[in-house]
């Protein structure tokens, strides 16, 4: 499991697996910080709750 605390983290993350592969996945899947604010989504989860990344971003899970 990832444990995403800084941007670095994420870069490292996405030189393994690319942003465009993670957002082809077909199960929703979103990484939050320490405080459990939105990192990042991929575009199953945010098909699922019908809105774009720019609206969910620094937002806590709960607010979404």
């Amino acid at each position: 499991m990832y444990k995403f605390n800084h941007q670095d983290n994420i870069d490292k993350f996405f030189k393994n697996i690319p942003s465009s592969l993670f957002n082809k996945l077909p199960l929703p899947i979103n990484f939050v910080d320490a405080h459990c604010r939105v990192i990042v989504m991929n575009q199953a989860f945010l098909n699922y709750l019908e809105t774009p990344l720019s609206e969910v971003v620094g937002k806590h899970l709960w607010e979404i």
